[in-house]
């Protein structure tokens, strides 16, 4: 059996892309390519991959999806809003926030009285509310702070954070994404799904980023500037509550170091072990690579299950897109 993934060819433009589906995971060659609108792929061990909400509601199994035809493009903090990836998944495209710094997001965003009250829109449906009332009771300020004092910030990340930020972090990624995909009156939009981009290089609260997406039921992971390997491994774990690390690049150190996320300790923490028993449906997980040679090396060597590892597809930026994607040494224009 022949595994089938999604390709995506980015150039220049982060608001347009031209999908494919490889004739194999191991293409190399221009012919081997064909543009497509719909994709095959493969399923991961007995894990459901989510499909597009318009193409749930028009039938399709949880191992086909519609691959968009725009894929918007992640441009930092709250530069990938949920505000902008809202309208592109009302379109019908792929509408992509950023993961990147939410916890710091969403805790600025209180202390200045969350006007309009946008996330406590989106917390109220937390299935957790007594996380909520602790974030909410430790930052909120009704009516906003008094703009010459300054905001009172998280912690640092370390490689063993504390909850207080972890939960942060957790209801930061999450209240994004649902905003994203929900009308003001609680709607789901039934569009073109929503994903989230992660930064592979700021390493330190992807696994949060991601457990926090997961509870908001984000269509697609996505993830550049670096190499993320081990990601389609913690994806499947998370998905199933089982304890993940990822390694962490340390100067000089003469061990492997890594961070650890135990989603058990987590919520025996929180008070509310129960979430444990929560179903999830896996995203697709998309990485962002500069050549072939890092696509076939990510489907040989990824941590994720199935034959491609734990990837549905990727998104192929070559230099001219600018951003973190330099070519490989030597690599021949």
């Amino acid at each position: 059996m022949v595994a089938r993934i999604a390709l995506v060819v980015v150039s220049c433009l982060p608001l347009a892309a031209i999908a494919f589906s490889p004739a194999s995971p191991m293409a190399t060659g221009r012919s081997s390519l064909r543009t497509a609108s719909t994709s095959p792929l493969s399923p991961l061990g007995n894990l459901p991959v989510r499909a597009p909400r318009a193409a749930a509601a028009a039938g399709a199994s949880d191992i086909s999806m519609r691959i968009p035809k725009i894929i918007q493009g992640g441009m930092g903090v709250q530069v990938s809003s949920w505000t902008l990836a809202r309208e592109v998944n009302r379109a019908g495209e792929l509408g992509v926030i950023s993961g990147t710094a939410m916890e710091t997001v969403i805790i600025r965003w209180l202390q200045e009285g969350d006007p309009g009250g946008i996330y406590k829109r989106a917390l109220d449906r937390f299935p957790d509310q007594g996380m909520v009332k602790r974030v909410w009771d430790r930052y909120y300020i009704e009516g906003g702070k008094d703009e010459k004092k300054p905001y009172k910030n998280p912690a640092m990340w370390t490689i063993d954070p504390n909850g207080d930020l972890e939960e942060a972090t957790v209801l930061g990624n999450y209240a994004e994404v649902w905003l994203a995909k929900h009308e003001d009156d609680g709607t789901l939009i039934k569009g073109g799904g929503v994903g989230i981009n992660c930064l592979t290089k700021i390493q330190l609260p992807t696994i949060q980023n991601i457990y926090g997406a997961l509870f908001a039921d984000v269509d697609y992971i996505i993830m550049g500037a670096g190499i993320p390997m081990e990601v389609p491994g913690i994806i499947d774990n998370l998905c199933e509550h089982k304890d993940c690390k990822l390694a962490i690049d340390v100067d000089d150190s003469p061990e492997p170091v890594y961070t650890h996320f135990s989603p058990k300790a987590f919520w025996e923490r929180s008070g509310d072990p129960s979430q444990m028993k929560r179903k999830m449906t896996r995203p697709s997980f998309f990485p962002i690579v500069s050549s072939v040679t890092l696509a076939q090396a990510m489907l040989k060597r990824a941590t994720g299950a199935g034959p491609t590892k734990g990837i549905q597809g990727f998104i192929i930026e070559y230099p001219t897109a600018g951003g973190d994607n330099a070519p490989p040494p030597g690599f021949p224009f």
